[in-house]
Order: structure tokens, then sequence, then C-alpha cells
């Protein structure tokens, strides 16, 4: 949102009559729908993991991968050279969002957060996992609910700290919390709360200032209504020092390039005839703000509404852009687009890369692989690799992969790790949205929805 989450009902209308016919009642049938919200939030709100690393010419990709019932998940790898380890740590209970970040001396680490609580206000169980070594079995903190988090959203480290946040539904809000590494990851100082409608979902850190996305969503009934969007501007010690409203509704990715934030939005309802935005925001000054994008039919192309479902810059500039709409009937189309900042500040979205197959999921996030020069795609329960200019290389099916995929991250292959023999019993590592740049948590900051649909 990355979860890097909040949706409507992306459920065939037929589906709807068939599972009522079968005894289901429409109020189950909803609440269940609702749950997806969070999952579509944390793939999206998936951030690649290129800030904090340097060194090596290759990568692996981490992800996570989950059941179709989102009751038990797995920990994988796929190498540069696209060998797959497909549990290197397996046994984990529902479905886990994964972020890396690397500690203050500089060891590689993977946040894992359990974030099925939302749908029965229980909060994630954190763990964290030394990376670095490959270290499954010895978590450095083991399955803990002490941050009272719903939904963690974001991971990143600044200095001796790491800064979460979570969301989740109305009528409470979201959080950001500051923890201490070298303090066995006590939490620092008082938690930003927020009100019932604003949700923090992406961070990113420039400077000594923090700043955080913030989506304002009324959830109260039984579809969501989505508001103008913020960012807000904190100092080290988590006090506002400055805040920007912009018109872009749902942000879900996001991007730092030359000081700006670039941010897809999935529009006012995420359903049928959202239209999505992608928005520049100039954190030097946090008042220069431009829409750049509309996806909206007619616009560049576009022979229906879409929503903006995911994004990606490389440092040279390049850019990639995923898109996601529904037609009356609930089926799926997804567009991936290959362009460059300096076409997008002139209203160009670049040009249409075919998605290859017709995979079942709502999720189309992108990922940019600086050490391999290379993009990764999550398309539906699918992972693809491509290259820059998104022809596609591979890709890897559920069986592959251990399940369907929902969180993915790239990270130094110098630290790969290895796979293990058993199971454990709660949570792993991995990595979906804490680098130093935020990313994708909407379908956040990787992850996909109970009931898929067909694209």
């Amino acid at each position: 949102m990355g979860d890097r989450g909040i949706a409507a009902f992306l459920k065939r209308k037929s589906e709807w009559k068939i599972r009522v016919s079968m005894g289901e009642t429409l109020f189950d049938i909803v609440k269940g729908d609702v749950i997806l919200m969070k999952h579509i939030r944390a793939l999206s709100a998936v951030v690649l993991f290129f800030a904090l690393m340097c060194g090596a010419a290759a990568a692996d990709v981490i992800y996570t991968a989950v059941d179709d019932g989102y009751a038990a998940s797995v920990i994988g790898t796929v190498s540069n050279n696209g060998t797959v380890k497909s549990k290197i740590y397996a046994g984990m209970p529902n479905d886990q969002a994964i972020f890396t970040f690397k500690d203050p001396a500089g060891n590689l680490r993977a946040l894992v957060a359990d974030r099925s609580g939302a749908s029965n206000a229980r909060r994630d169980a954190i763990t964290v996992f030394d990376l670095q070594n490959s270290n499954w079995s010895s978590p450095l903190l083991n399955e803990s609910d002490k941050y009272d988090l719903i939904n963690t959203n974001s991971v990143i480290a600044v200095g001796n700290y790491l800064y979460i946040s979570s969301g989740t539904t109305s009528p409470a809000g979201g959080k950001i919390i500051k923890v201490d590494m070298t303090n066995n990851y006590n939490v620092v100082g008082n938690p930003v709360v927020f009100s019932g409608r604003q949700t923090p979902g992406g961070l990113i850190a420039v400077g000594n200032k923090i700043y955080a996305v913030i989506t304002n969503v009324d959830a109260s009934g039984l579809t969501y209504t989505y508001y103008d969007s913020e960012v807000i501007e904190y100092d080290t010690n988590l006090k506002v020092t400055n805040t920007l409203s912009f018109a872009g509704k749902n942000p879900g990715s996001n991007e730092l390039y030359n000081g700006k934030l670039y941010i897809s939005c999935m529009g006012g309802s995420q359903g049928v005839g959202s239209i999505g935005s992608l928005w520049e925001i100039d954190l030097s000054n946090m008042s220069d703000k431009k829409k750049l994008l509309e996806f909206s039919k007619g616009s560049n192309g576009l022979g229906m509404d879409y929503m903006g479902s995911g994004l990606a810059i490389a440092p040279n500039g390049s850019a990639y852009l995923s898109l996601i709409a529904y037609d009356a009937e609930w089926n799926a189309d997804t567009k991936l687009y290959v362009t460059t900042v300096a076409k997008i500040v002139n209203s160009d979205i670049g040009a249409e890369v075919p998605p290859q197959g017709t995979h079942v999921g709502y999720g189309y996030g992108v990922h940019w692989d600086q050490y391999a020069n290379a993009l990764w795609t999550t398309y539906g329960t699918y992972l693809e690799k491509r290259t820059a200019a998104g022809t596609l290389l591979r890709e890897f099916s559920p069986s592959q992969l251990g399940n369907n995929i929902y969180s993915v991250a790239v990270y130094d292959a110098s630290s790969t790790p290895q796979q293990s023999g058993g199971s454990g019993g709660g949570s792993g590592g991995g990595c979906d949205a804490g680098a130093g740049a935020l990313g994708l948590i909407i379908l956040a900051a990787g992850v996909f929805a109970k009931r898929r649909i067909g694209r």
C-alpha cells in the first residue's frame, strides 16, 4: 500500500447471484469482499528495496505467496537467473506483508506483518528476521503485537529508527510509530494517531524530514467513498511541519524522483467507473502540485475509465505505469505503459506494452530492479520479469512460487537467503514496501483480493 488497503467490491455480479442462491447472505458476501481491500493496498503499495542498497549488479526477488483462502503463506526467492526457491519459510498463517530495511550497522532485515487483523479487529503480528545471515529460526522480534497496528502499510529506516505506518477502516483511523532498532525494537515517543477518515499509506524520508501520503476515506457504508488526499511533512520526531492537500483520490503507488513525489491514484470509488490519476508534488516547498495524467475514457487513447494500480521510476528517469479497470459486469482489464518522467510531466502516458496471458487477479504492480536493469511485475497471481523496455522475459506461476504472489521486493543478491527444511509457526521474512524511498502499496504497498476475477 504497496500496503501499499481499501477496496470496493470487485466482484462479478453473476457470482454474487450464484453465491446467494447457494445460501450465503448478502451481508456475508459484502463483509468478505471488504477484506480484499487491504490486500489490494498491500501490492501497489509494494515498494522496491533499491533505495537502501548498493553494490551487486544482479539481484534476487524475495516474495510472499498466499493460498486462495488467505489461510497460509510462504516466503520464497527468485534469483536473477530465474531459479525459484519457493519455501524458504513456510507455515505462516493468513496473509503476510513484507518490508525490508537496513539496521544502523548496515545489516539487511525483513519485517513481516500479518495483515489479516482488519477483518477481526486483531492487531498485526510483527516479526523481524535477520535476512543478512538468512536466519529464519531465531527472529529478532517474534510475532509481537505490541505496536497496536492494524494493516501495516509502510516501513522505512532512518538512522537508528524505523517509521511504520498502518491504516484500518472507519471508525478507527491509522497510525504512524517510531521504533528504536537499537533497543529491542521498542516504540519511541508518542505515535501519530489519525481520525477515522485518515489512513497513512507510504512513507518517504528525505533528509531530516519524513513524508506520509494520506488517504481520506469514508468506509462506514456498503461502499467506500474517497476524498482529496494529503501529503504531511514531519520532522524525525513525528511533529508536523507542513501539510499539502491535493485532489487525487485513493493514492497508492508513490515514487520519489529528483526531489519530487509522484503519486498514482485509483480514484473516488475504486470500482466500475472510478477514474485514477497521476500527481506530482514538489517536496522542496510543499506547495507546488500538478495533476499530470488522468486515466479517463478518451484520454491518451483509453477506451474506458481506469484506476492507477502501480508506478515505478528508475534512476535514469524511465517510468512504468500499470492501470486496471472494470466494466459493468466486473470484467477486469489491465494495461502496462513504458514511459519516462519527462513524458509524463508533459501528460504523455507513453507506449503500451500488452500484458501476456489472461491471469486471474486484481493486481498489476510494477517494481524496478536497479541491479539487473529489469522490471518485475505482479500480474494477477503471477510474477513476471521484463526488460527495461517492457518485453516479457519470463513468468512464474503459483505452482512455481508455492502459491499466489502476494508481496514482492528486489534486494541485493549478495545477501541471498538459503532454503530451510522446516516450516515456521507464524511469520517469515521478505520485502514488500519497506525501502528508503516509498513505494507500492496499492494493489501496496503486492497483494490480491480473496475473490479474483479474470482480465
